[in-house]
Parts: structure tokens; sequence; C-alpha cells
């Protein structure tokens, strides 16, 4: 990037908002909104002002989303992955055995709350709704409510004595400690990297983000911080020697069994209402 360069681009291709560029925009946006309480002042109908206000609110928002973004994205971005604690078996019946680090799920529980407001309404206004209607939005959003809490709160990762157990809605993938060799970037995800020449990917947050385009997304906190918390986690629990370090992949019955339900339940509420 020039001396004199406004701004440049980051790898993904998304712009670089330096605080000239920054400062650039956001006055823009101060200075219509300078004019449009101007024109206010001197008795302009609010019909003929209101474009400028609204091209001025967008572009403070513009400036200060998009600082925080570069902001974050210079943080972090060129950060090395925290490293594996060495493995060093330590005697059996050292405690803590077992430690959970919630994979990022803001988005999801958002959606969850939004979603939990359509039954809520309902049951609030029970006699100005027909009865099929009311329950068929009551189930409907269940299932709603379901799907969201599987894409999202229901992955996790459980550190213990043997394995770091990678939790999906519907699998867990279990890696041996011994196995572990590092933390590296795979784009939105993470690659845990074995000591026999395997690997495996893993999210850090909810599959739900990638419902929009993800062509310019950034998740480089999300990720370096759940690499750090499932780091200092492993350095917690003491490891234990495994007999047989395969890696694993078996289904959550729990889970499914939830999904399921919801799934069975909508499906005879909606034949009996039909």
């Amino acid at each position: 990037m020039g001396r004199h360069t406004i701004s440049g681009y980051h790898d993904n291709g998304s712009l670089i908002w330096t605080w000239r560029l920054t400062l650039t925009v956001g006055g823009a946006g101060l200075l219509l909104e300078g004019i449009t309480a101007a024109l206010w002042a001197v008795g302009v109908r609010v019909g003929a002002t209101g474009f400028p206000a609204v091209l001025g609110i967008f572009a403070l928002f513009l400036a200060v989303q998009g600082r925080i973004y570069s902001a974050i994205r210079l943080r972090y971005e060129r950060q090395r992955l925290p490293a594996v604690p060495a493995f060093v078996p330590s005697p059996s019946g050292l405690r803590p055995r077992r430690r959970v680090v919630r994979r990022w799920s803001g988005f999801a529980w958002l959606m969850m709350g939004l979603i939990a407001c359509v039954p809520v309404v309902y049951v609030a206004n029970w006699n100005a709704y027909p009865k099929g209607a009311q329950i068929g939005a009551v189930t409907g959003s269940v299932l709603a409510i379901a799907t969201c809490w599987l894409l999202g709160p229901a992955a996790r990762f459980v550190i213990t004595r043997e394995h770091l157990h990678i939790d999906t809605g519907f699998r867990r993938t279990s890696l041996p400690r011994k196995l572990l060799a590092g933390f590296l970037p795979d784009g939105l995800n993470v690659r845990a990297e074995l000591t026999d020449g395997g690997h495996q990917d893993f999210r850090v947050d909810s599959p739900l983000l990638e419902a929009g385009s993800s062509l310019h997304r950034s998740n480089v906190r999300c990720r370096f911080r759940t690499i750090q918390a499932i780091v200092r986690v492993l350095g917690e629990v003491p490891p234990l020697d495994t007999d047989y370090p395969v890696v694993v992949t078996r289904a959550r019955w729990g889970p499914i069994s939830l999904a399921t339900g919801a799934v069975v339940a909508t499906a005879v509420v909606t034949t009996l209402l039909a």
C-alpha cells in the first residue's frame, strides 16, 4: 500500500478501511446530515430533504462498519493460531477430566429468539386467529427453532483426557490428543493437523452464516479465539495416553432423535390440519 494511497484490499478482496478513508466517508455523511438539518431549519419540506439524510446515515454506517471490519482483520488475519501443548501423559485419576468449548453461535441464538416471537404472538392473541393457524404456527416455530439449535448451539468441542471431540449437529469426530500436531486456518474453517499425516477440518461458527454470500465474510477473530479457548483447555485437562490412537466418527443419537421428533410432530400436525 503506497504512502498516499487512501486504502487497499484485504486477502479476500474486501476493501481496507483505513482511518483516512473512514474519516473521508464519515465526514461526507456528517456533511449530508448537516445540510439536511440546515434545510429543515429554514423550513424546507421534509420530503425534499429525505434523500440526503438517508444517504448521510448510510455513509456513516458504512464508514463505522467498514472500519470495525478492517480493524479486526488487520489484527487477527496474520496471527498464527495458538500452538497445541506438548503431549505429556499424566497419571490416571487426575482432574479435571472433561471440559467443553462452545462453537460461536450468536447468529443462531438471534434467529431462535426472533422465531420464538411467532408462537408468543399467537398465544397472546389466542382468540384472534383460527385454531388451525395457531397450532400450525406454534409447531412450525418449534421445528425452526430446533433447526437453528442443531445448526448452532448443538455444536461444541469436548476435551477429555484422551480425545478432542468435535461435535456437530449429528456427528461426533474424536481426535486422540496424542495425534494433535497443531491447528491451521483453512478458509472460514480450521484444519487440525495430525502427527500421522492426516487432518480434520471443522467449523468455528454456525453454518447459518453461509446462507448469504460468503465472498467477503470474515471470521478471523472467531477462528483465533475458538482455537485459543481449545488450546487453553487442552492445557488445563491433563492428557492420558490411549492404546489405539485412531480418529473415530460416529452419530450423535440425542440430536438425531430431537430432529426426528420435531419433523414427525410437524408432519402429524400438518396432516391433521389439512
